[in-house]
């Protein structure tokens, strides 16, 4: 294909991709719009840093959550400023637009996200799954044509395909992500701690010393907040391995999709399955000990994509670049 923008509009992260440029965005989907002038302010990290900090009449909106559209308006408010921004807007219209979905979309998430694309003139869009677009983008050329397990572990929702010969054969998603591990940690903090932290402070401890090993490495934290007893702010100390059921706790629906999807493969694809293992993509799939976890659960070998926080976008770029 020629004349290509590739865009992964993810809940937690928007990234744009070129085929001759490669990703040249890549920022939270958030934007912070004036509700009096119905004007953007601000968008990607600008706005993402006013997070449970905005007064009257700046509105902060995520538009998309759990993998779907949340606000079609603030999506196409948030797009419009991005492809702005990359001088991108007017080439969007006669371009072959890539956009990424869940698997099980249904026709109401679906139209609402080829909507977004309608009210920004773009008139050729394509819409494969994030999962199918991870799997291209995450696994090597010399396993490409064989069977692939691919768990693609978005901020908002996790897509799970079987391949074969490059067809998906079985499709699932569930509502895991990294905002679900967010979330057990700000529900631990206010229990354990009488600390009432926001979603970026939580996302942060995730990132620095969440894991679900067996034996984890116990990292030490110190998180501030507000006390709940008191209303003042408050610091703790928090540690790895205490983190750790509430974190593991949140795996099992995940866990439950994938041996869901395990049971309907077809005998004959099994064989090659258990010689690939499942590959797991997203920036979850960089969570400590989640590997581990997950091969002692599916007894099965999983590993890590290349690249794993730009196997979609990698998927795109192979798709880009096909006749």
């Amino acid at each position: 294909m020629k004349n290509v923008i590739g865009i992964d509009l993810g809940s937690s992260s928007t990234i744009v991709y070129l085929p001759k440029k490669g990703i040249i965005y890549n920022e939270p989907t958030v934007v912070a719009i004036n509700t009096e002038k119905n004007k953007v302010e601000s968008y990607g990290y600008l706005a993402f840093k006013l997070l449970g900090k905005e007064q009257a009449p700046i509105k902060v909106i995520r538009p998309v959550k759990n993998g779907v559209i949340n606000d079609g308006p603030a999506a196409v408010h948030f797009l419009k400023s991005v492809l702005k921004e990359l001088k991108l807007l007017k080439k969007a219209k006669r371009a072959t637009v890539i956009l990424s979905c869940p698997s099980e979309y249904s026709q109401i998430e679906q139209s609402a996200l080829r909507n977004v694309a309608r009210k920004l003139d773009m008139k050729h869009v394509v819409i494969h799954t994030s999962s199918y677009l991870s799997a291209l983008g995450g696994i090597s050329d010399s396993a490409a044509n064989k069977a692939a397990f691919v768990c693609n572990l978005g901020g908002g929702l996790t897509d799970i395909s079987v391949l074969t010969n490059g067809k998906v054969i079985i499709s699932k998603s569930v509502n895991f992500s990294g905002r679900v591990l967010d979330e057990a940690i700000i529900r631990h903090l206010r229990k354990n701690h009488h600390l009432i932290i926001g979603t970026k402070t939580a996302e942060y401890i995730k990132m620095k010393i969440g894991s679900v090993e067996a034996f984890p490495e116990n990292r030490l934290l110190e998180v501030s907040g507000i006390d709940i007893v008191s209303s003042l702010p408050h610091s703790v100390v928090i540690s790895t391995s205490e983190l750790k059921s509430s974190l593991s706790s949140c795996l099992g629906p995940l866990v439950d999709a994938l041996i869901d999807c395990l049971e309907l493969i077809p005998p004959e694809v099994a064989s090659e399955l258990i010689e690939s293992g499942l590959v797991i993509s997203g920036g979850t799939s960089l969570l400590g000990g989640l590997r581990e976890y997950l091969e002692n659960a599916l007894n099965i070998s999983v590993r890590i994509a290349m690249d794993p926080t730009s196997a979609v976008s990698n998927g795109m770029k192979i798709l880009a670049h096909r006749d």
